[in-house]
């Protein structure tokens, strides 16, 4: 079975409804995600897109029961919205808003502490995508298809290339998961590994991640004591010279320097070259293919 979302997932759209989140919500029901409703305070009672509008979570949840929030907020309401949707009883938020202030995210990240059934993919997360069941998000959705390859990316367009290449070569993809590049995170690259580790579906895991990813050695460490499936990976920046690279402003674990090399010391296939992205997917899931044949 698919993670995070499915066809039977119910979402409503958080914050604004502008031009361009009436976009994204209508191209997410296009794709035939069950859009249920749109929560805006003081818009209770009103329509767009022939869904309802209330005014909190709590009475869309209550109406609709729904289980995912699209939360498109400026910065500095991520963390009253995202707060909102946890105490509401929503199990996955999505949350495309970039630059949350680090404060306001740890305070999220409490929050989530205390109510373990809810999620946080993001901040900064182009969405999730199960394909031909849901899209809950602002990628594309032409560029994936159905298939046995799970994606986590933090770095968007690349994961879309990537994603392109998988389903160009016939293999498509499980679950497509944005989980953002701030520094921060809701839910952890280790998470979703986890999830698909768990997935029967998925085949392999490709892990598209930045050459100033934090999360290195925790990725390195919990692929060594879990990981059972094909896992390859692609690192944004990595031909960058070191002395051009950006510091991040937390360091947990592996440096701009090491992280291909921690990937690769536990058996992680690291894609030297975007362009062959399909091609070595391939490769690694024929291989597995056939060891489990033999």
């Amino acid at each position: 079975m698919p993670i995070l979302v499915d066809r039977s997932s119910r979402v409503i759209c958080q914050g604004h409804i502008s031009e361009e989140e009436v976009f994204y919500i209508h191209q997410c029901k296009l794709y035939g995600s069950q859009v249920v409703a749109w929560v805006k305070a003081g818009s209770g009672g009103s329509e767009k897109l022939d869904l309802p509008v209330f005014d909190s979570v709590r009475e869309a949840r209550r109406q609709t029961s729904a289980t995912v929030s699209l939360v498109f907020v400026e910065p500095g309401a991520v963390a009253d919205a995202v707060t909102e949707a946890v105490e509401s009883g929503i199990e996955k938020i999505i949350c495309p808003t970039a630059s949350v202030p680090l404060h306001d995210m740890v305070k999220i990240r409490y929050i989530l502490s205390k109510h373990p059934t809810s999620h946080l993919i993001g901040p900064s997360s182009c969405g999730v995508i199960t394909p031909s069941q849901c899209k809950v998000g602002v990628m594309p959705a032409y560029v994936f298809a159905p298939g046995p390859v799970g994606i986590v990316s933090s770095v968007d367009t690349l994961g879309y290339e990537a994603a392109w290449q998988i389903t160009n070569i016939g293999l498509g993809q499980t679950t497509f998961c944005g989980i953002g590049d701030e520094v921060i995170r809701g839910t952890s690259v280790v998470e979703i590994l986890a999830d698909f580790e768990q997935d029967e579906q998925t085949e392999a895991v490709l892990m598209i991640l930045h050459h100033r990813e934090r999360e290195g050695d925790a990725i390195a460490e919990w692929i060594e004591k879990s990981s059972r499936k094909p896992l390859l990976a692609v690192i944004a920046g990595h031909t960058v010279p070191l002395t051009s690279r950006r510091s991040s402003v937390v360091t947990e674990g592996s440096t701009d320097r090491d992280i291909a090399d921690v990937l690769r010391s536990v058996g992680v296939k690291v894609i030297e070259d975007i362009a062959t992205i399909g091609f070595a997917v391939e490769q690694v899931i024929t291989k597995s293919r056939l060891k489990d044949f033999l």
